[in-house]
């Protein structure tokens, strides 16, 4: 009995965690990067247009430069292999947003692991090879005092880092002015955002920026270490 009432505590006291102390239930939330650094991410999330995804990463080959990708795992498809395969040679990076896109502060611990376990798998499945999944991205950027405990689940399952976002906006103008030093700018796979970055991406490498995966501006461990614990 009074182990039961302890395990109880142990989930309450997790349940009202505040977004500053994630970390110590086995993950770290990140809003941007360094700010005295001119390196900034750029993020694509969801990724229902093909088309569009196709667009981003002739964008990223243009400029030369790199995006971490949200994917959902309901979006990938066997089908779009070869698409898949180019944003992991290109060298970007993806990350998963669930497969279904639903509030996790809505969902059980078990439902949210099968939301991540069923993208891993689809990755995996066509590339033909694992992908080390670690960055998270919540539907609806809803985290924060999950239910049920879910967010248990993702430490877990190797997924540390919840990255959230600075800029969300698809007019290039005000996008431009929003950026900073470290800035996470968030995007959809939609004609209208892949507009703006059409304009938006040559006017903050103009301006000094550095566009680079959010692993990279962020400065995380490759994974492999990571894995081995070095």
């Amino acid at each position: 009995m009074k182990r039961r009432l302890l395990a109880l505590f142990l989930l309450a006291a997790l349940f009202f965690l505040p977004a500053e102390s994630l970390a110590k239930a086995g993950f770290k939330s990140y809003f941007s990067g360094d700010a005295s650094s001119p390196q900034i991410a750029i993020t694509m999330d969801d990724l229902y247009s093909m088309d569009c995804l196709e667009q981003a990463l002739d964008l990223c080959q243009t400029y030369d430069i790199h995006m971490t990708f949200f994917a959902l795992g309901d979006v990938i498809k066997a089908e779009d292999a070869a698409l898949w395969q180019r944003v992991v040679d290109e060298g970007n990076e993806i990350g998963n947003h669930t497969f279904g896109h639903p509030n996790i502060t809505k969902i059980t611990s078990y439902q949210l692991q099968r939301q991540l376990i069923r993208t891993q798998d689809a990755l995996n499945a066509v590339l033909r090879e694992p992908y080390t999944m670690r960055l998270f991205r919540p539907p609806f950027g809803e985290y924060d005092r999950t239910g049920y405990g879910s967010t248990e689940v993702l430490g877990s399952l190797g997924y540390h880092y919840i990255i959230m976002w600075t800029v969300c906006e698809t007019d290039p103008d005000k996008a431009f002015k929003q950026t900073q030093n470290g800035s996470i700018l968030l995007f959809h796979t939609n004609e209208k955002d892949i507009e703006c970055l059409e304009t938006l991406i040559p006017r903050l490498l103009e301006a000094g920026f550095e566009p680079v995966t959010v692993s990279e501006l962020l400065d995380l461990p490759a994974a492999e270490d990571e894995n081995s614990g070095a």
